[in-house]
């Protein structure tokens, strides 16, 4: 994914920050939008789980994730191990939402 940016002269390093803190609040509330719509379907499957007897956590399924996640993450060049804690704390969430 990449950002359009228009081509503006840059005339300090100060006017460059500021348009690259604008393009990272703009990702920002991208990410903030995704996480909230992510946990609203996690809300809806833990209804789901509740009214059907099924056990919130599914080790095959969080394995499943991971494995995709680490493909995603070595192609785009992230740190496993920083995304790893990053969904574990998504994930971790997203339980307690289902509870």
């Amino acid at each position: 994914m990449e950002l359009e940016e228009k081509v503006v002269p840059i005339t300090n390093a100060q006017e460059y920050i500021a348009i690259k803190r604008k393009q990272i609040d703009k990702l920002d509330s991208m990410l903030l939008t995704a996480l909230a719509m992510r946990m609203q379907i996690c809300s809806e499957i833990g209804k789901w789980k509740k009214e059907n007897n099924i056990a919130i956590t599914d080790a095959r399924r969080e394995e499943t994730m991971k494995q995709s996640r680490e493909q995603v993450v070595n192609h785009l060049g992230l740190s496993n191990e920083f995304v790893d804690q990053l969904f574990a704390k998504i994930v971790e969430h997203s339980k307690e939402l289902q509870k």
